[in-house]
């Protein structure tokens, strides 16, 4: 077979199955769901959302969801000053966004600046987090800082919200302490759909496992309803995001 027909062949393959919700990883050779397709499956692109975006970073996911769901309204929180900067450039009148986190307490408290700004965390990254990823610099802490958190129990109160369309988490491995901080609003089924980001390896000090979170989430009467974005080293499902509904 000529490589021409080889790789139109391959290009047809993967459109087939990103119709099914698959896309795939080169570096690994795996297949996964991906959570854009669930979304726009779940959503219209008409529809107004109320979207959180907790664990903004610098823009990489507000960046995608409205152009997924134009219509809609974001709010992104990001604790972390420098990324918080780069995040200003996506501030408009449907993207409001907030120097702070969310936490299982409101106020100051220390947060691990590493080496890799995307791995910034409340939790101080593990000895073997180097090893696990095969990064040597990426989690690698550079220095720790007092930043700005308060629960969403509080920040949902105070501003009167009694509806989330989506709620996306993503605050490497502490996103137990997010949800310790919004007992009320997942009792008032607020959130419609959670998206979570859980890390299944040794990588930060004190994070929780799969079934802490789930089990967690059905005890305010949330269902996993999918899992996606699955991330592969070596052959070993690393990280996974997943999404529940109530």
């Amino acid at each position: 077979m000529k490589w021409n027909k080889k790789i139109s062949l391959l290009r047809l393959g993967v459109s087939i199955l990103g119709k099914f919700g698959y896309k795939i990883y080169s570096k690994n050779e795996f297949l996964t769901p991906y959570s854009e397709l669930y979304l726009t499956k779940t959503f219209s692109k008409k529809d107004k959302l109320l979207i959180f975006d907790v664990g903004a970073h610098r823009g990489e996911t507000v960046s995608r969801l409205i152009k997924l769901f134009p219509n809609s309204k974001v709010l992104c929180f990001e604790p972390f000053p420098d990324s918080f900067q780069h995040l200003k450039s996506f501030e408009a009148e449907n993207i409001v966004l907030h120097n702070f986190g969310f936490s299982d307490n409101s106020g100051t408290e220390d947060f691990f600046v590493n080496h890799g700004s995307a791995t910034n965390s409340l939790l101080r990254s593990s000895e073997n987090a180097e090893h696990t990823w095969g990064n040597p610099e990426v989690y690698n802490q550079k220095s720790k800082i007092s930043c700005e958190f308060t629960t969403m129990d509080s920040f949902i109160s105070e501003n009167n919200i009694s509806s989330i369309d989506f709620l996306k988490i993503d605050v490497q491995g502490a996103e137990h302490k997010v949800l310790a901080g919004a007992i009320e609003t997942l009792s008032q089924k607020i959130p419609k759909l959670i998206q979570l980001e859980i890390i299944l390896v040794d990588t930060y000090e004190g994070q929780k496992s799969m079934g802490y979170y789930t089990n967690f989430l059905e005890k305010y009467g949330y269902c996993t309803i999918m899992i996606s974005d699955m991330a592969f080293i070596n052959n070993k499902l690393v990280q996974i995001d997943l999404f529940a509904s109530c």
